[in-house]
């Protein structure tokens, strides 16, 4: 997955919070990174940069509902969940 994300055009940086599957992808739209995501199979939801801190647990303590509620989905539905973060640095 990560090589796959480094390859596509424009891509600067792919950063890794493996504990709550989230990613960062800097670099490239958030379109290409979520069409590369689920070429491979995955599904992808757009995350709130904020919420992204590589290694460590989200800030507050608790999930985003959007975040929440795609977790539950997947789920239910059997199915593991990768979010994908395009941020852009200023």
């Amino acid at each position: 997955m990560k090589k796959a994300l480094e390859g596509l055009p424009g891509v600067e940086r792919v950063e890794w919070d493996l504990a709550r599957d989230l990613v960062r992808v800097t670099g490239a739209s958030a379109e290409a990174v979520i069409a590369k995501v689920r070429d491979l199979k995955y599904d992808a939801t757009v995350a709130d940069g904020r919420d992204f801190s590589p290694g460590g647990a989200h800030p507050t303590g608790l999930l985003p509902p959007a975040v929440r509620k795609a977790i539950d989905r997947a789920k239910a539905e059997g199915k593991r969940a990768l979010f994908v973060d395009c941020a852009t640095e200023s």
